[in-house]
């Protein structure tokens, strides 16, 4: 029945993953944390403009960056956007960035150019 595969599937793509979703709450921070004792902080993430792309990068393995792209008139444009490849800023645009990585404290958020 379709349960059944389903189930069976599922067992074997958290195999093939590494994942352990029933481990014991303490057992999961630990892992999450990587044997800290307090919840670590996201790295804030470093903006640079090359060649007129934009790149962001964190050092915190496992990451995730969003930014928001600031009008000339110090508007938002849109809503956060996650970071993959870099991207063309229009003149006289802005940039913030935040990074997080599940289990630990997001980072600060950053602006380009800083203020």
């Amino acid at each position: 029945d379709n349960l059944n595969e389903l189930s069976t599937e599922m067992d074997r793509w958290l195999t093939a993953i590494g994942d352990h979703p029933n481990l014991p709450e303490r057992e999961l921070i630990d892992r999450l944390w990587e044997g800290n004792d307090s919840q670590p902080r996201t790295a804030d993430p470093e903006i640079k403009i090359s060649d007129d792309k934009v790149e962001i990068t964190c050092s915190t393995k496992g990451a995730s960056i969003g930014y928001k792209i600031i009008d000339t008139e110090g508007e938002e444009l849109k809503s956060w956007n996650v970071f993959t490849i870099p991207f063309s800023l229009p003149p006289g645009m802005q940039i913030k960035a935040q990074a997080k990585r599940i289990g630990y404290k997001e980072s600060e958020v950053v602006e380009y150019p800083n203020h």
